[in-house]
């Protein structure tokens, strides 16, 4: 079953977790440790579990998204919390990452989207172009759990929350599975970023297997 993103219900009143780590945000409504399973949409933005803080500190001091040392200091150590916590080599983790995401990145970014390509226990996905009808949805995150009930957590631009619901929860999780048959292969993405590699590596006039080393 194919879901249109314009049926996709909004919540008024949101529980609001910034897997962007960008803003404010309670603390999480499970238990990390009881992740098993880890599914990550983002079309514009590297997915948060693959982010370096670099990347992150980046992207929080860009002239539109301004935050002052202190909310630096506090998106980082959440960044870090998120990936100790959940990205373990034990929670099996697919990303599928639009092409623009891609686009400017420097080389460590790069690097560690590559190196955690070749872990049996991931699955990154490139997207060449955001598919109809998918268009306002800018990212999709999916938790399963040992016992209980898989989560979404859909950002769309009039919301971002998390969803229990287990029709909702099965919308959601159609939704990825018809937003990876879009998706290059696995090796075919691999290839594509370790072209991009190349290309910044040859730009910056850095070593590509210093960066890939750098990034393990």
């Amino acid at each position: 079953m194919r879901v249109n993103i314009r049926q996709i219900p909004s919540n008024e009143n949101p529980q609001h977790m910034d897997i962007d780590m960008h803003n404010s945000q309670p603390p999480l409504a499970f238990d990390p440790r009881d992740v098993v399973a880890v599914r990550e949409f983002r079309a514009t933005q590297v997915p948060a579990f693959l982010s370096t803080s670099d990347h992150l500190h980046h992207l929080l001091t860009t002239p539109a998204n301004r935050h002052s040392p202190a909310e630096i200091e506090a998106a980082l150590h959440r960044r870090q919390e998120l990936v100790t916590r959940i990205a373990r080599d034990d929670v099996r983790q697919t990303y599928l990452i639009g092409e623009p995401a891609l686009h400017e990145l420097d080389g460590p970014q790069l690097a560690r989207i590559l190196q955690r390509c070749v872990r049996r226990n991931v699955v990154v996905r490139v997207l060449p172009e955001h598919p109809q009808p998918y268009t306002n949805l800018a990212a999709l995150t999916m938790f399963s759990f040992a016992d209980r009930p898989d989560w979404a957590f859909p950002q769309l631009p009039t919301a971002s929350a998390f969803v229990q619901q287990p029709a909702e929860v099965a919308m959601y999780s159609n939704i990825f599975d018809n937003l990876a048959t879009h998706a290059l292969s696995e090796i075919d993405s691999r290839a594509y970023v370790q072209t991009k590699l190349g290309e910044v590596s040859t730009a910056t006039h850095r070593d590509p297997d210093e960066l890939l080393r750098g990034a393990s």
